[in-house]
């Protein structure tokens, strides 16, 4: 009887000890393993929130949700959701508490992000709501996101390409076989005329390279040197030239007066020869037409000479 005693008594033992360890083990999960701060938090939504929902900041457990309770505001519903922390927990003022899910299946929580505020949220006071991080929200604000980008975006994208194909469509209906006959037409073309124009190039090309041979074969070694020693003459002749014009320099410079002297005869002379050239002139013009005058008796009648000839000779033997 004892024995059995024992063994229920180590049984209860072992049980109540389990259950302690199990209560101590939510309690730690919970955060509420000590003494607790009240914060509230103001929400518009709370889907998935609950008495008992943990609060983590950045990411450490810190408390649990107690109570939500419902406040309306002008029209709309909020939620006051009542947050039991940690005692002596510092929350930055410029702290927020967002609703979030770690995945598709796991329960809401509330995760506290720190701010950078060196001034802190005292207890009782209202911890500014974040943003809402549920997978579901962010699910349905992609769809919202991907909606808009499909109708402000996509539609007039496939729409404008729509245009451009049916544009392109046209052009190549219309104008690309247009083109392509045209094209056709101008290969046609060059086939009858690009034969005679290569047969023209081949022998231009012949008869240039026939040049290029006589051309090698005219300047040989004994032309160029030719070549040379008449570029070497004609520098020896700008030198002999440039030393005569020295030399009628320096002679010009000598004998200055004497050519200024010449200079002006010569120019008494011309103005002579100027003023008596009319006279002359006549004069000349005289002597030939009295040439004229016996050109044509002579030509009229030869006897004219020998009379005028036998007329001299008599006149001579008078003499």
């Amino acid at each position: 009887m004892n024995a059995t005693r024992l063994h229920f008594a180590v049984i209860g033992g072992f049980v109540l000890l389990a259950l302690v360890s199990l209560i101590v083990s939510l309690a730690v999960l919970a955060g509420r393993t000590g003494a607790t701060d009240d914060y509230q938090v103001v929400y518009g939504n709370v889907a998935g929130l609950k008495y008992g929902s943990p609060v983590f900041f950045e990411g450490y457990p810190v408390g649990q949700v107690t109570a939500i309770t419902p406040q309306p505001q002008a029209g709309a519903m909020r939620f006051r959701v009542s947050l039991a922390i940690a005692r002596d927990w510092q929350i930055p003022a410029d702290s927020t508490a967002s609703t979030s899910a770690a995945g598709l299946l796991a329960p809401m929580t509330i995760a506290i992000k720190a701010g950078q505020s060196a001034s802190l949220l005292k207890p009782g006071d209202d911890i500014p709501a974040g943003s809402n991080r549920d997978l579901f929200a962010t699910v349905a604000g992609a769809a919202g996101t991907v909606d808009k980008l499909a109708n402000d975006a996509l539609l007039p994208l496939f729409g404008n390409l729509d245009r451009q194909v049916t544009a392109v469509g046209s052009l190549v209906d219309d104008d690309l076989r247009r083109l392509l006959g045209h094209a056709n037409q101008v290969a046609e073309a060059a086939a009858v005329a690009v034969p005679p124009l290569l047969a023209d190039a081949r022998t231009a090309t012949r008869r240039l390279a026939r040049v290029s041979e006589q051309l090698d074969g005219a300047i040989t070694a004994e032309r160029l040197a030719a070549i040379d020693r008449i570029i070497s003459h004609a520098d020896q002749a700008t030198a002999s030239l440039a030393k005569s014009s020295q030399a009628l320099e320096a002679l010009s410079g000598d004998s200055g007066a004497d050519l200024r002297i010449a200079v002006r005869e010569l120019r008494l002379t011309s103005e002579s020869l100027a003023r008596h050239s009319e006279s002359i002139t006549q004069n000349l013009d005289s002597a030939a037409h009295d040439l004229k005058d016996l050109s044509r008796q002579l030509r009229a009648n030869p006897a004219l000479l020998l009379r005028a000839s036998a007329a001299d000779a008599d006149a001579e033997g008078g003499r």
